[in-house]
């Protein structure tokens, strides 16, 4: 058994009323079927007043939902559209004006493609913003703290645009370092075509002079148009950003690149920092990515397929090449209805699983479902411990040709899938979002026989559940945990608004020590004995 340690950030969920949320009435959830503990039965639709369009979410620590897009104005622009939603899909009502908001920045054209929440909490939305005929469409970034209101030590009374060559500029995707500076990441237009273009900003705003020229760095692949869409950081702090290159007007490539924490191209990464897929002739676009933990880089987007597009994965070696295990040759395509299909966001569950959510269209009513599919790890579709490989949803199923997209994805550490989007509605587009059951397999399990106190623990993941009761009511803490396969001891924690919790779970005996300690009160100690086998999800 290798010592090698599993991480990811801890978090901790609100208090719950009882015990009716940690099970369905049948006892078990199946993964992929709506979670109906959240809005109506597993769906959530918001509107502004007008036209609006989801982009991307972000899940806080606290479980909350904060989700972006742009929302139309009286005048036909756009202003950056917030929305913050509770735990079981009502919107938040101590976030902005109702769980809403909306920034305008020029009274002209602004949309949120991208958003983070800092370490201290605040709120970090970026996208692009038509600031004047002079510059024209700018990288535009707003700052907002926990309640909803603009930072004013945010740049210019919490907003931030930035120019690059006086034309049109995006960000598509937002990454915060550790050390707070912040990485925007889209596309520039430079005559006669689109770049890629990243722009790094200092805590308060201001462009940090240390990365790549003046704050920027632009990339021009081909003569032809070039664009970012998705990036991540590496542990080791490199950038890894995903989109398309252009080498002729009618075909387009995966583009994946990787930079130095400086900006310089990564010469140890493919051709020199760069590396480009052709799936087939045509147009094949790269729109999301996420990395392994064994380093992998996994891309997600679309190709010409069939009558028209597919999904479309790579995934690539550390050293960017193409990993040969994954699909064929490194790539693997799925269609849904032999029609359009865009992958348009992709994460990790905490069973291994690649999950990829997006658009496809269905030939017989021209209509756009939200879809998602899940991949084994080699690549696969998983019909094994998924109920379905393939999920599809209407928000309106009514409606003849209505177009809904998922366009974003996060996953809690229960293993629920959420994915965001915007829904095509009677009235118009608005914000949507869906959340999914998983059954997510905890192989240490142990319960108090004379309670209902009880721990779970994925000792692959290191994802722990925590229930315990205390003057009638029940609480329920959830996150990940450091965990060390090769001893005996499995050591956990969490924080968040309920209170931090410390735990320690002897797996050679079977017993678990968890420490609780709530909002003003003392630390409550409670050991939890061995009153089930192993592998069977705690149930009863």
């Amino acid at each position: 058994m290798n010592k090698k340690h599993y991480r990811i950030a801890a978090f901790v969920a609100v208090a719950l009323a009882g015990l009716s949320f940690l099970f369905s009435p049948s006892g078990k959830a199946k993964t992929g079927d709506l979670d109906p503990g959240f809005g109506n039965n597993g769906m959530v639709t918001t509107s502004f007043g007008s036209r609006a369009n989801l982009h991307s979410v972000v899940l806080q620590p606290d479980g909350k939902l904060v989700a972006v897009g742009e929302a139309f104005t009286a005048t036909s622009n756009t202003d950056f559209a917030i929305a913050r939603y509770e735990l079981d899909g009502s919107l938040d009502s101590g976030f902005g004006k109702g769980g809403k908001i909306s920034t305008d920045f020029a009274g002209n054209v602004d949309i949120a493609s991208a958003v983070q929440i800092q370490a201290d909490g605040k709120i970090l939305v970026a996208g692009g913003a038509f600031i004047s005929s002079a510059t024209g469409n700018d990288f535009a970034l707003a700052r907002y703290d926990r309640q909803g209101n603009l930072d004013p030590t945010f740049g210019n009374g919490g907003k931030v645009s930035t120019d690059f060559f006086q034309n049109s500029d995006n960000i598509r995707a937002l990454l915060i370092q550790p050390d707070n500076k912040i990485l925007a990441v889209g596309y520039a237009f430079k005559r006669p075509s689109f770049d890629f273009a990243i722009a790094r900003y200092n805590s308060d705003g201001s462009l940090d002079q240390s990365f790549g020229t003046g704050g920027t760095v632009v990339v021009d692949l081909t003569l032809n148009d070039d664009q970012a869409w998705a990036a991540k950081l590496q542990a080791d702090g490199k950038i890894v950003v995903a989109g398309y290159a252009t080498s002729t007007l009618y075909d387009q490539d995966f583009a994946l690149l990787r930079f130095n924490p400086d900006g310089s191209f990564d010469t140890q990464f493919g051709n020199n920092g760069k590396v480009i897929t052709s799936f087939a002739l045509g147009n094949d676009q790269a729109r999301a990515l996420t990395i392994q933990p064994d380093g992998k880089i996994v891309v997600a987007g679309f190709t010409i397929g069939g009558m028209g597009f597919d999904f479309a994965l790579a995934r690539y070696e550390s050293n960017g090449t193409l990993d040969l295990s994954f699909g064929n040759n490194g790539l693997v395509k799925t269609d849904f209805f032999g029609r359009a299909d865009y992958a348009t966001a992709i994460s990790l569950s905490p069973k291994g699983q690649i999950i990829v959510v997006g658009q496809a269209i269905k030939p017989s009513n021209f209509g756009g479902y939200f879809v998602m599919a899940r991949y084994r790890n080699d690549g696969r579709l998983d019909t094994e411990t998924s109920t379905e490989a393939k999920t599809v949803v209407s928000f309106f199923p009514d409606r003849f040709a209505s177009l809904d997209e998922a366009a974003a994805i996060v996953i809690q550490a229960d293993g629920k899938v959420v994915a965001a989007g915007t829904a095509d509605s009677p009235s118009g587009p608005v914000f949507a979002i869906a959340r999914y059951q998983d059954e997510l397999i905890f192989d240490r399990c142990l319960k108090d026989a004379g309670s209902e106190n009880y721990l779970k623990l994925n000792s692959v993941t290191g994802v722990f559940l925590v229930n315990y009761f205390s003057n009638g009511t029940a609480y329920r803490f959830e996150g990940t945990s450091l965990v060390t396969p090769a001893t005996c001891k499995l050591n956990f924690s969490g924080r968040g608004e309920a209170g931090k919790i410390n735990g320690e779970l002897d797996n050679c005996v079977k017993t678990g020590r968890v420490t609780i300690k709530q909002t003003l009160s003392e630390p409550r100690k409670f050991k939890i004995k061995d009153d089930h086998i192993e592998n069977n999800g705690c149930r009863p």
